[in-house]
């Protein structure tokens, strides 16, 4: 606490822990005020990475001591893609582009489930929207996955995914209603541990402009484990170290990497105009470009998927390069004669990822990964 006594053009000041043992001329108290000032701003920028510069957001995305200290299962704090998404501004585009996510539910870890929508944010989406069971509102992280401000949070209290509200009518609702995704252009459903990837390094809106004479995009998927994992692939998601994968998921035809016709295969984007009331998941039919529709080859495009990604578990370190495990038959990944499996080191999860870290735009303009 300060107290000001003005005597004879003179400022005296007395501070309640020691008094000055000199009159204060005025230029001292101003040079004082403004070097509290310039500390306390520093303390702001320092304590919340929201207010931060181009240089420190860059900086706190590839530190690879702080990133390797992370835990992947950690419910601390925000993670760093998660403010950056907030601050970052999409490019003008003639295209809008919604995600839908049917239910959550069950004690999963919600910092990787906002790490997941700040993927699709910086990926190009304009909003991610999302149904979540009442009991989810009581977890560590909810309320920062409920402000973020992409994201529309819905309560479902008819059921979950596997209950009285199936999967399938979450999607027409999704998509069939001007409240939600059938308000933007195209719209995409997917699962809280599927990553859509390109080939080519580019946006969604880019994407989707490449191929605008479509009106319904499907992709296949490369499966990950969470059993192994390298060390050192900072990128800012937690995922990105668990980069082994036995590439394209294919039930009845192991490895082939156009498998467009069995259940679950993938995901489906589509043009809302076009396909609102179409149930897209698990759509088992052969895509007819003649009526807009294609499936994707996995070399061009496909869902990165973490199946156990919110299962805790230990993990074996391993060095960037294949290998291989004995594994069961599941007749979509192949096996050798004698029951073993290819692991392969994917190194284009760590480009991938740091291409999506890199499309953030700070509100001044300025790419992050410039």
């Amino acid at each position: 606490m300060t107290r000001i006594r003005r005597s004879d053009n003179q400022v005296e000041r007395r501070f309640c822990l020691f008094r000055l043992p000199f009159k204060a001329p005025k230029i001292f108290l101003a040079l004082s005020a403004i070097g509290a000032l310039v500390v306390f701003l520093h303390s702001l920028l320092v304590s919340h990475p929201s207010l931060s510069s181009d240089a420190l957001v860059q900086s706190l995305l590839l530190d690879t001591t702080r990133r390797s200290n992370v835990s992947l299962y950690s419910n601390e704090g925000v993670p760093d893609v998660v403010r950056l998404s907030q601050l970052h501004i999409e490019p003008a585009s003639n295209i809008s582009v919604a995600l839908c996510f049917k239910t959550l539910f069950g004690n999963i870890n919600l910092r990787l489930v906002q790490e997941w929508v700040a993927y699709y944010r910086l990926l190009g989406f304009d909003k991610v929207f999302m149904w979540y069971r009442p009991e989810m509102a009581s977890l560590p992280g909810f309320r920062e996955l409920y402000n973020l401000n992409y994201v529309t949070m819905n309560v479902n209290k008819k059921g979950d995914r596997i209950g009285d509200y199936k999967q399938e009518d979450m999607e027409k609702l999704c998509l069939g209603n001007k409240k939600f995704a059938a308000s933007y252009d195209w719209a995409l459903v997917a699962d809280q541990d599927e990553y859509v990837w390109f080939r080519e390094h580019m946006g969604i809106k880019d994407f989707i402009q490449k191929h605008a004479n479509m009106n319904y995009l499907s992709f296949g998927k490369y499966m990950y484990t969470m059993r192994f994992r390298a060390a050192d692939l900072p990128t800012g998601f937690d995922v990105t170290p668990f980069c082994f994968t036995a590439k394209s998921y294919c039930h009845g035809q192991p490895g082939n990497p156009y498998c467009p016709n069995w259940p679950g295969r993938s995901k489906v984007m589509i043009r809302t105009a076009d396909r609102q009331q179409v149930s897209v998941h698990g759509t088992t039919h052969d895509p007819n470009p003649q009526k807009g529709e294609i499936h994707f080859r996995t070399d061009e495009a496909h869902f990165k998927e973490w199946p156990q990604l919110f299962w805790k578990r230990n993990f074996t370190i391993r060095e960037k390069k294949n290998f291989q495990v004995q594994a069961k038959d599941d007749q979509a990944h192949k096996l050798d004669q004698h029951g073993m499996r290819t692991m392969y080191y994917d190194p284009e999860v760590q480009k991938w990822f740091n291409f999506v870290a890199g499309r953030a735009r700070l509100p001044h303009g300025e790419a992050v990964g410039s």
